[in-house]
Formats: structure tokens, C-alpha cells, sequence
């Protein structure tokens, strides 16, 4: 207890002791620091202060970044230099130009480009890749200008640096995958895909070109090239008033009481000539062109041809039929009827062939009925079967007593012959809104006996030469040898200006094949289907039969070309060969040290044109024609 109160004695006397050091100030001389921005005057001995600080002198300081450092906006003190940042302004970034290439690339090494900052000048380098398929295809692309429009077949190439090009046109028709062109009435947008293939690497480009429509003049150029008469005229002109394309026509002949505006003729005791003038318009734009033509005299009868023309065709009041254009049609709101014709007395024949001329189609035909008279008695009708233009049309061989049809030819048997014909022509269509058949005429070419036609050919031309397109039937695939008959008709269609290219672009007379192709008998020389086949395209044309190498020549020199049926050895100064049965096309004649050849158009022979002399004519020709006027 009693050490515990003197513990507590001596605490008190060191506090006391304390107490008096603390109170007991050491007198002193201030030492003073003058005041700054943040603190007032000041003793170092003692720290007694005396006043107020003197506060900061700010400037407001507005630093611009750059390309790559941040900018700011900060406060500074003019006297104690203290910095407060107020906003800091991002970075600009570098504003660079345009790269540029400053060593090419190529297929070994790679390139490289540069491009500079506008602000700052700082150059960023970048390597270019070596150069592969795909860019070596596309520089050929760069390279490859394509039209935009064209009125001419285009130079497709298929070839460049070592690049291959295949084209594939959306529009075939118009413009092919070679570049052959078909130009219509008006302009024609064409998408054509090109595939570029370089190593095994394939880029495809699409162009789209215009084809252009043929102009108004272009219109009237080609109706006019399309225009065409006979060189020696017997029989009415077909006169359209309307063309393709809209064309209008309008005729005026020099001497009306021979060929009317219209197109009558009137023959007379002697040839004359005429000049017709033809005038065209499209658009408000007119063309014209002069025909002389060669107006016949009035003939002596061809027993051996037989031709009933339009005019000879008897229509009576209740009949189904009408005479519309210079041919017979059925009347409207008929999908059917039957023309029979007047007996046809004739020389005593042996064999006949019957054509006829008439336009048709897949909607609407005509089948020819024949029948002859055989010592005082009719024979059963002898029928050619129905047949429209792109039909599948099909002879069938027939035989009725003493009269058989052996594919184109009806023929009397046992020695008989026959001393007349009758006929009957049926017209269908489907429906009575299908345009009807249009026959102009019905021909019978006769083979009679011991009978002679007297030609005078004093007056004719020295030499014709007709330019006849020329075609060969061997260079047609698969049937090639056997289309001479198609493609001779072929011919005398394109001589007469049409054209099937649309149909097939590369061989047109393949085409036609497929059009008086015998379907019955599985050939293509059925003369009638080819003859009947031109008929379909709105001209006169048949099958003659002609008795002399005069009447050919005369025909050449007054009429023009003609395909002849021939068999035997053909002998010419382009190729020998023998055939069983062939055509080729009569263009025209010469003499050649006063010997005649027949120049021709052989579809069997590489180049077609060859001449073949008369006494190779006489000794292969069938004396069978196809004729076209």
C-alpha cells in the first residue's frame, strides 16, 4: 500500500516538473520567409506566421496535339509555375494520301507502295503480293474492251497472253457464244458471260452489249432485197401492199394495159416490157426501185405440164371457198372443205407427179387426192396424206388397182396408160381462228410416150449465170450424204432471199432437211414435200417435168434457176462420182468452143460450183425438175 502511494507521488512530481519546461518560453530574433502563392510569411525559428499567402497568378495554356501525341488544355502559375490540366485533346491520327505503288510486283518477287502523312510526313511502307492466276486473269480482263453497242458481228477472242476465253451468251439468237449477230427490228440488250481460265484458275465477267436494230433505210433496203420477179412473167403478180417490219408498198407499172398497178397481166401476140416501179415507206422515209419485166405472148399448151393457177379454180356460190389474194382459201368460220376440180383431159401418160403451191402450217394443211382414168374407168383417189408446213408430214406408198403412189410418183401399171385426172384438194385447220391454207396453183408433171415439145430458143440470152448461194450437204452431220434434195432446195430459197439462219445458225440446210423430210418414207428427196415445201414460203413452185435439154436452157435463160434430179455417173472438171439418185441446182448455161455445159450448183461437190457438159446432162438427168418462180 504504501509503495503504491509513493509511485503515485513520483508521477506527480515529474508532471509538475513538465509543466514548468513547457511554460518557459526561450527568447528569440524571428527569422522571417516571405509569403509565396501558397503560404503566408513565416519564422523558420519558430514558425509564427504573419499575413496572408499571396495566391496563384494563373495562364490558361492550350497545347495542339499532333499525328501521334495527345494535346491538352491546362492552367499554369506565372510565379511558382504550378501546372493543373484542365481537358486532355486525343491524338490526331496520320492523315495519309493515296498509296503508291513504287515497285511493280511480279510472279517471283513481291512489290511494295508507299504513302506519306499530309501533316507530319511520316512514309508507311506496304509490300504488295507476288502476283498469282487470279491477277494475271485480271489484267487480262483490264485489257479486254467490250462493246457497248453493235450493228456487226463481234471479234470474240478466245485467247490472250496464254488465258483462255469461253463466251456463253444469255440470247443466243441474237447474239451466239461466237459472236454472230442477228439483228431485228429493234434495239436488243444481250447478256454475254465470259470465262476467263488461266492454270486451272477461273474468273467469270459479265458485259452486257446492245444490238442494234436495223435503221428505217436498213428496213427498207432489205424488203427491197426480199422483192423479186420472174424473168419471163405469164401469170398475175403477187402485189403485197404491206411488208415485214410495217413496210408499206405501193406499185405503178408503165404500162397498164399489159401489168395493171395492181398486178394483172394480159398477155399478147408477142413479148413486151414493162417497167414497174415499186415504192416503199416506213416511217414517213420513202425509197423506190425500177423492174423491167419481160411480159410473155401467149404459149402453146404443155401437155406435159398441167397447171391449174388460182384463176382457173371453179368456186362456186355455196362452196367453202373464196378467192382471197390470188389464192383459194376457206371462207370464215369453216375449218374444213374440199375443192374438186373439172376433169382434165390429157395426152395417154404413163406416170405423173401432182404438186402443188400453198402456204400451210402445224395448225393448218392440205392433202391432194389424184385420180386418173384408165381405159374409161376411174381409178380409186390416190392420196399425197396431209401436209403443214413444221409437220412430221408422212407419204404412205399406195396401191389401188392398176395406180400406185411409189413415194412422189403415181404410176399406171400393167401397160396401161391413163388419158385424164381429176382431183381433190382437202383444207383443215384447227380452229377457225387459225389463218387457212392458201392454194395458188395445182401442177401435174407427165411422162408421155413418144411425145416431143418444140422450143425456139433463136432468141434467148448467150449465157445466164444466176448467184445461186452455194451449199454442200456433206458438211451437215449425220445426214449429210443423204440431204441433196433439201439442200438444193435450200438453195432456190436462199437465192429467192429467205434466210433460216434463226433456225440453225450453223448448216440452214439442215434445217429444211428436217422440213421436206418424208417421214412415211424416211428420205429427204420426196420431190413433191420438196417442192410443196418452197410453196409453204408463199411461192409458186412445183415439180416439172421437162423433155429436152432445150426446154431446160430456155427455162434458165427466161425464167431462172431450177434443181434437177439426176443418176448416173457425174463427170466434171471438179469431181467424178456416180450416183443412184441425186439433185443439184441449174444455175445458168455457157458455151465453151460451141459446146454447151450447164453450170450447177452440186451440193455433193466440195466447192458446189462445178459445169457439167450436155452430153453428161443428157445421159444423168431424170428430165424431173423443181421449179421455182
Amino acid at each position: 500500500m504504501k509503495n503504491k502511494k509513493m509511485i503515485n507521488a513520483v508521477f506527480v512530481i515529474i508532471a509538475i516538473l513538465l509543466v514548468g519546461l513547457l511554460s518557459c518560453k526561450k527568447q528569440h530574433v524571428h527569422r522571417w520567409v516571405e509569403a509565396n502563392c501558397v503560404t503566408p510569411k513565416r519564422c523558420t525559428e519558430c514558425g509564427e506566421t504573419e499575413g496572408d499567402s499571396l495566391g496563384h497568378t494563373i495562364e490558361t495554356i492550350e497545347l495542339e496535339p499532333t499525328c501521334t501525341t495527345n494535346g491538352s488544355v491546362y492552367t499554369i502559375c506565372s510565379v511558382c509555375g504550378e501546372k493543373n490540366i484542365l481537358s486532355v485533346i486525343t491524338s490526331l491520327g496520320h492523315s495519309y494520301g493515296e498509296w503508291k505503288v513504287v515497285l511493280e510486283p511480279t510472279y517471283e518477287t513481291e512489290g511494295k507502295k508507299t504513302r506519306t502523312c499530309a501533316r507530319c510526313n511520316v512514309v508507311e511502307e506496304e509490300a504488295i503480293p507476288m502476283l498469282n492466276n487470279t491477277d494475271k486473269i485480271n489484267e487480262v480482263i483490264s485489257k479486254l474492251k467490250m462493246v457497248e453497242a453493235t450493228s456487226e458481228n463481234l471479234d470474240l477472242p478466245t485467247l490472250i497472253d496464254g488465258v483462255t476465253i469461253t463466251w456463253v451468251s444469255a440470247r443466243p439468237t441474237i447474239l451466239s457464244n461466237t459472236g454472230v449477230i442477228n439483228r431485228g427490228a429493234k434495239d436488243t440488250n444481250v447478256s454475254i458471260l465470259a470465262t476467263f481460265t488461266y492454270e486451272g484458275t477461273s474468273v467469270q465477267n459479265r458485259y452486257t452489249v446492245k444490238v442494234l436494230g436495223y435503221t428505217v433505210e436498213e428496213k427498207l433496203n432489205m424488203v427491197f432485197s426480199t422483192i423479186s420477179f420472174p424473168n419471163l412473167i405469164n401469170i398475175d403478180l403477187v402485189l403485197p401492199n404491206s411488208y415485214q417490219y410495217g413496210v408499206v408498198a405501193s406499185y405503178s407499172s408503165s404500162n397498164t394495159d399489159i401489168l395493171s398497178n395492181d398486178g394483172k397481166v394480159k398477155l399478147g401476140e408477142k413479148q413486151e416490157t414493162v417497167t414497174l416501179t415499186v415504192l416503199l415507206e416506213l416511217e414517213g422515209v420513202k425509197m423506190s426501185k425500177d423492174y423491167n419485166l419481160t411480159i410473155d405472148k401467149i404459149e402453146k399448151i404443155k401437155y406435159h405440164q398441167l397447171i391449174t393457177r388460182f384463176d382457173d379454180f371453179v368456186v362456186k356460190t355455196d362452196s367453202p371457198f373464196e378467192i382471197i389474194k390470188n389464192r383459194l382459201v376457206l371462207k370464215d368460220g369453216l375449218s374444213e372443205g374440199t375443192f374438186e376440180s373439172d376433169i382434165i383431159t390429157t395426152k395417154a401418160f404413163s406416170s405423173l407427179v401432182c404438186s402443188w403451191a400453198a402456204t400451210s402450217s402445224k395448225s393448218a394443211t392440205i392433202e391432194v387426192l389424184v385420180s386418173a382414168r384408165i381405159n374409161g374407168v376411174w381409178s380409186e383417189y390416190i392420196t399425197y396424206s396431209p401436209w403443214g408446213l413444221g409437220l412430221k408430214n408422212a407419204s404412205n406408198n399406195q396401191t389401188k388397182g392398176n395406180i400406185s403412189l411409189d413415194q412422189d410418183e403415181v404410176i399406171i401399171h400393167n401397160n396401161l396408160t391413163a388419158d385424164a385426172i381429176k382431183y381433190k384438194v382437202i383444207f383443215r385447220r384447227t380452229s377457225t381462228d387459225v389463218e387457212s391454207p392458201k392454194l395458188s396453183l395445182v401442177s401435174f408433171a407427165l411422162e408421155i410416150d413418144n411425145y416431143n415439145y418444140y422450143v425456139d430458143n433463136s432468141n434467148i440470152k448467150e449465157e445466164v449465170c444466176y448467184d445461186v448461194p452455194k451449199l454442200n450437204q456433206n458438211v451437215v452431220p449425220n445426214i449429210g450424204n443423204s440431204i441433196c434434195s433439201a439442200t438444193s432446195t435450200t438453195m432456190l430459197l436462199k437465192y429467192k432471199g429467205l434466210s433460216f439462219t434463226k433456225f440453225d445458225s450453223e448448216y440452214e440446210h439442215r434445217y429444211i432437211a428436217g422440213i421436206v423430210k418424208d417421214y412415211g418414207n424416211n428420205i429427204y428427196g420426196n420431190w413433191v414435200y420438196n417442192t410443196v415445201t418452197m410453196g409453204a414460203y408463199g411461192f409458186n413452185a412445183y415439180v416439172a417435168r421437162m423433155y429436152s435439154v432445150d426446154e431446160l436452157v430456155h427455162h434458165l435463160s427466161e425464167v431462172g434457176p431450177v434443181a434437177l434430179s439426176v443418176k448416173g455417173t457425174m463427170i466434171s472438171s471438179e469431181k467424178t462420182y456416180t450416183t443412184n439418185g441425186h439433185l443439184i441446182v441449174a444455175v445458168g448455161y455457157r458455151y465453151i468452143d460451141g459446146k454447151l455445159y450447164i453450170i450447177c450448183n452440186d451440193p455433193n461437190v466440195s466447192n458446189v460450183r462445178c459445169e457439167y457438159s450436155v452430153d453428161v446432162i443428157k445421159a444423168t438427168w431424170r428430165k424431173i425438175c423443181y421449179v421455182i418462180e
